[in-house]
């Protein structure tokens, strides 16, 4: 018997392994044949119909083809066209609750049907075409290459077209009325000029001054809980959430102190640099009054009939600039380096952690190794590269801060996460989306490397104003919280009760001048207050002339605008500053507080230019363009992309509520 088996060995293991493949299709074929198609269970109803797991699935299938063919069209560095519902409209609601999902799009496509739209495939085809600038037969070779029928790309977007023009429609007949554009147009051009005497509160705060038991617990009562705002008299005393930040900084410029090379490579490559950047780059650009003085050469050539000399219009000479041109050649290689050691170093400090799998919203367990602060040094120290460049890199700690201090600190605070589309992602919002202190959105839309476990290191390099280069991670968090009695906020609450002391002497002192005002300008009135301008210095407060200045600098100025030459002011200032200049010879100096500076002003109406019919003629359209692209937004946003309004207009039912 054994015999037969070790001389059939093969044969029989082939014939079970068979069997097995038989047992696993067989299985797999019943299984399909019993379960239960759910394809055509309701999500919901509409007067447009029921939606069934069928239309999301489909939609789900059409968003996944428009993504992946905008993704093959995308240039390194770009951001992918928003060709899909998803990411045309899915994302303009700020809320993550207000976001459109797959039923709110199916009705809005539905809508747009019942309305009347329809658009062909080859419409469609068209409008891929010019989104995407390509030939059909760029698309037709992306299909192939995706093994996609090229027509579901067509029946995809021709719904996104058909859902844009419904929106178009809705916001050419929502365009702003005649009184709506002069009352923008008042705001943003009428201009009025000012007197202005500040008096700051802090120039009036007695630092001696001291306070009753009761009244820093009245105080402290009253804004226990409140978040302080920086400067003014938003006061608040709730402690806010602080972490212990421990980071890796490696000085590019350090790196290029160290960087060999023989004097004639170098030359060769900062010559080739200079020739490729010398136009462009600042260090090689002439200076303003040398480029002036070689124009008026060249035209007194030409005047006088002469052959202007010849020389390089915008910039230096190679020889004028070589040290410079050198010097950038070193940057470059010391950057790429630098660039070269944050990325080992990163991979190595992900390494502990790429086997942990945990749900998407949750944060990975940290490994034992990485929790000691020793751990960065060590791993330092398994790089080979950083041996050479000891000196350049570095490990520093920062303990128990804040989001906003960290956010002013120099070096790591200041640094920045560069995404591809060019913009940035500050170190203080990475270091705080952390475990302890942040939840993890339960949304496939959100970036999960953005949300950190303590002690995890965030990999990606973040680049310091100081031209280093950063990685970081959290090894404590402090979650935020209101203090437990005033004695742990007793130096606060002192200086703030000192501050609001100085801002009724501050208004007193606003009063008086005011009640001076006989008619003249205010600067003759300050002039003979020599006590507040002993107290007062200029670069504080005092006397000024602001520039001219409109009622509203953009469309969405809220309740405190800040003004050029003045600072943040009250709505309330802005209006009563136009009430005086508008007839400055009958003007009173009026007192008005400015909280946002935790200052007192005086102010006197000086001059006031209004809006001419002809300007406004002149400049109506632009105007309309302007004001009717964010008023249509706006009602857009709030109407026909609302949830609510999405239900409320398409009779959208759960099966729960019928």
């Amino acid at each position: 018997m054994m015999k037969f088996f070790r001389k059939y060995n093969r044969h029989l293991l082939a014939v079970f392994m068979a069997g097995l493949l038989v047992i696993w299709l067989g299985g797999s074929a019943l299984n399909d044949v019993f379960a239960p198609d759910q394809s055509g269970n309701v999500l919901a109803t509409s007067k447009y119909g029921k939606i069934t797991v069928a239309d999301t699935t489909l939609v789900d299938n059409q968003t996944r083809l428009l993504d992946g063919l905008a993704v093959a069209f995308t240039r390194k560095g770009q951001q992918p066209p928003p060709l899909s519902w998803r990411t045309r409209f899915g994302q303009l609601q700020a809320a993550a609750e207000d976001r459109l999902d797959v039923i709110d799009w199916i009705l809005l496509k539905r809508e747009a049907k019942a309305m009347g739209i329809n658009v062909t495939p080859n419409r469609a085809k068209m409008g891929l075409v010019m989104a995407l600038g390509c030939a059909p037969k760029d698309l037709e070779r992306v299909a192939a290459r995706q093994n996609v029928v090229v027509d579901n790309f067509y029946k995809g977007y021709a719904d996104v077209m058909a859902v844009q023009e419904m929106l178009n429609l809705f916001q050419n007949a929502s365009m702003p009325t005649e009184m709506k554009l002069r009352h923008t147009a008042r705001n943003a051009l009428e201009q009025a000029s000012i007197e202005l005497i500040k008096l700051p509160a802090v120039s009036f705060v007695d630092t001696g001054q001291t306070f009753t038991d009761d009244e820093l617990a009245a105080q402290f009562d009253k804004y226990r809980a409140e978040h302080a705002s920086s400067g003014g008299t938003d006061f608040g005393y709730y402690i806010e959430p602080s972490i212990d930040l421990q980071y890796i900084r490696i000085d590019a410029g350090k790196i290029m102190e160290m960087t060999g090379g023989s004097d004639d490579s170098l030359e060769r490559q900062a010559f080739r640099f200079w020739q490729q950047n010398k136009e462009t780059d600042p260090r090689f650009r002439l200076p303003t009054e040398r480029l002036l003085e070689e124009l008026k050469k060249q035209q007194s050539a030409t005047s006088n009939g002469l052959t202007p000399p010849k020389f390089s219009m915008y910039y230096e000479n190679f020889a004028d600039v070589r040290q410079a041109a050198i010097d950038a050649v070193k940057l470059q290689k010391a950057e790429a380096e630098a660039n070269r050691i944050s990325s080992e170093l990163a991979r190595k400090l992900a390494d502990p952690w790429f086997d942990i799998s945990v749900k998407p919203t949750e944060y990975k367990p940290a490994p034992d190794e990485v929790k000691k602060l020793s751990y960065y040094d060590e791993v330092i120290d398994s790089v080979s590269a950083t041996k050479r460049y000891a000196d350049a890199i570095e490990v520093g700690l920062i303990k128990n801060i804040d989001r906003s201090t960290l956010a002013k600190t120099d070096g790591v605070g200041t640094a920045f996460l560069e995404n591809v589309d060019g913009t940035t992602v500050p170190a203080d919002f990475l270091a705080f989306n952390v475990e302890g202190l942040a939840t993890i959105p339960d949304d496939q839309r959100i970036e999960r490397s953005r949300y950190i476990s303590k002690w995890q290191t965030q990999i990606k390099p973040l680049f310091g104003e100081d031209g280093a280069i950063y990685l970081f991670r959290v090894t404590e968090v402090t979650p935020g919280r209101e203090p437990n009695s005033v004695d742990e906020v007793l130096e606060r609450v002192e200086a703030d009760l000192r501050l609001l002391a100085g801002m009724q002497r501050a208004k007193d002192a606003a009063e008086s001048i005011a009640a001076k005002d006989t008619g003249g300008p205010l600067e003759d009135i300050w002039g003979g207050e020599t006590e507040l301008q002993e107290k007062i210095t200029p670069d504080k407060g005092g006397y000024s002339e602001p520039p001219a200045f409109a009622r509203f600098r953009s469309m969405n100025e809220g309740d405190r605008p800040t003004i050029g030459g003045i600072g943040t002011v009250t709505r309330e200032f802005v209006e009563t500053s136009f009430a005086l200049a508008s007839d400055p010879n009958n003007s009173k100096a009026v007192a008005l507080e400015l909280p946002a500076q935790a200052a007192w002003a005086v102010i006197k109406g000086k001059s006031f230019m209004p809006v001419f019919e002809e300007t406004f003629a002149s400049q109506k359209n632009q105007i309309r363009t302007q004001v009717g692209t964010s008023y249509a937004r706006e009602l857009i946003l709030a109407n026909w992309l609302s949830k609510s309004k999405i239900h409320e207009r398409t009779g959208y039912k759960r099966p729960t509520d019928a």
